[in-house]
């Protein structure tokens, strides 16, 4: 028998996966998309479990990955860390309970999770929670709650303080809003035009943050904003509309980019950027499309890591590719 968890958080994501109607063609740009970069995407070594829709961030040279679903659609409190210096993953410190569709963000010498859902009254639930890695490494603790829960939203560190914006409230209600990190203490930016969720997030760590992509409830989205100071705009939309994504930067030639991502009827392995002139352009597709996926960027060298090859909550991986940033 299926245990019963695993219905309803299917059923809590599936609901704002599978039903819509297929997403409509890409439409070309004003501006064209830049050369593509002659670098492949490269495997490197595979984690020791398949997980999806983790919280992943570049920490101290490392990789760190948090929560997330496994293979048998199972929230977990897994940590992994991966040191690309060696090839080599190890496990890091538990969550304190189980989450999958969290963020995970480097903020200076700490390490935050955000959000996320959480097991609640036989269900799943999204999340205010906030927990920082404690200075030696090997436990969490209760930071800053976020204004509201949210889950599936996405977060940056601008240099000086973190970005958190969009996700959901609860299932099937997403959000729009813009949230800042400042003083240990949350402060509401604005708001995009199109509130959205399972989006992804860059940023040049010189004070601006990309917030790209994601859906609406369940129809996937090509929107982009971008948020400088206080102000929360508009920029120039992806070519493909997609979710499940997730953001890295790629230079400032081409600034935020997201890769991967999922629609109803198949996952992405095309990775697309825009800059702060409103440029697109393109990188070389992923080896392996995928979804629900970490991105972060380590020593110029991209990474994306884990995720699910298919849409929904199934068949996830262990893989890890990484791209040299030129």
């Amino acid at each position: 028998m299926i245990p019963r968890v695993v219905v309803i958080a299917s059923a809590l994501i599936l609901s704002a996966c599978s039903t819509p109607a297929p997403a409509p063609a890409p439409q070309a740009l004003a501006q064209t998309p830049s050369t593509v970069s002659a670098a492949t995407w490269e495997r490197a070594a595979d984690a020791p479990v398949k997980l999806g829709e983790v919280g992943a961030a570049a920490f101290k040279g490392q990789i760190w990955s948090a929560g997330g679903f496994t293979a048998d659609q199972q929230p977990t409190t897994k940590v992994l860390i991966f040191d690309p210096a060696t090839n080599y993953w190890r496990s890091g410190p538990d969550t304190p309970v189980a989450v999958h569709h969290p963020s995970m963000v480097a903020a200076g010498d700490k390490l935050y999770l955000i959000g996320g859902y959480v097991a609640q009254g036989g269900g799943h639930d999204a999340t205010a929670n906030v927990w920082v890695l404690d200075p030696a490494g090997q436990s969490w603790q209760a930071g800053p709650p976020l204004p509201e829960k949210r889950a599936a939203g996405a977060a940056a560190w601008d240099g000086k303080r973190i970005v958190f914006g969009g996700g959901t409230f609860v299932e099937g209600q997403p959000r729009g809003d813009v949230f800042a990190l400042e003083n240990n203490t949350w402060r509401r930016l604005g708001a995009f035009a199109k509130a959205r969720e399972h989006l992804g997030a860059a940023t040049d760590g010189n004070g601006t943050v990309w917030f790209l992509a994601g859906r609406n409830t369940v129809s996937p989205q090509p929107d982009n904003d971008v948020v400088k100071g206080d102000t929360v705009s508009a920029t120039t939309p992806m070519p493909i509309a997609r979710g499940g994504v997730a953001g890295f930067y790629a230079g400032e030639a081409r600034g935020g980019c997201i890769a991967g991502g999922e629609d109803v009827n198949a996952t992405y392995s095309e990775v697309q950027c825009v800059n702060a002139k409103g440029e697109t352009s393109n990188l070389p597709n992923l080896g392996t499309p995928r979804h629900g996926i970490g991105a972060v960027v380590v020593d110029n060298t991209a990474y994306v890591l884990l995720g699910g090859a298919k849409p929904n909550l199934v068949e996830m991986t262990n893989i890890i590719e990484k791209l040299p940033l030129s």
